[in-house]
């Protein structure tokens, strides 16, 4: 069983089910395993293993709380087998969380939103996923307040589809004050 599912049967040894984790969303998960003897017997033994396809990296590596220009957005590129399961980014309601801070939703409707590439050329599939640069520092200085994050520091901003799902998650550093 996994998240409580059937996924077969193995009669034979070696006892084996294959489960593909591309086809879920990252993270954890609960794999059950029901032994049955000739008789009938049944035992169990469940595991929670966490599932971690995705890979993320922020952009810019660093956030200026002082920034009120340039740049409107903070950007995530995600790589990935599964990423058509955020598609569209929107009826995925993809966030990025800063701890202690609101979180912040992706940014809609901009050119090349919800675009799958290969930009790497290794097979797996790229999305850029963007963030108001504004709204995640109100974020970061919402955390700071609250003591979860000090200044000049970095700090762990994870991604989250449908306010649960772990996308991944990457560091930021944080100056200004």
């Amino acid at each position: 069983l996994v998240d409580g599912v059937s996924q077969g049967t193995s009669p034979t040894s070696p006892f084996a089910v294959d489960y593909d984790t591309r086809e879920r969303l990252d993270g954890a998960l609960v794999v059950t395993v029901i032994a049955t003897d000739v008789v009938g017997n049944t035992s169990s033994c469940s595991v929670t293993v966490t599932v971690d396809n995705v890979a993320v990296a922020v952009s810019p590596a660093s956030l200026n709380l002082k920034s009120k220009g340039k740049s409107k957005s903070v950007t995530a590129h995600l790589e990935g087998e599964n990423l058509a399961l955020l598609l569209p980014t929107e009826a995925a309601a993809i966030e990025i969380h800063v701890p202690g801070g609101n979180p912040v939703p992706a940014t809609a409707d901009w050119s090349g939103d919800d675009a799958l590439s290969d930009s790497d050329g290794d097979g797996i599939p790229e999305l850029t996923v963007k963030f108001d640069r504004q709204l995640l520092i109100a974020a970061v200085k919402a955390a700071q307040a609250g003591g979860y994050v000090g200044s000049d520091s970095r700090v762990d901003c994870t991604m989250r589809a449908g306010g649960g799902f772990v996308i991944g998650t990457d560091s930021l550093k944080i100056v200004g004050k």
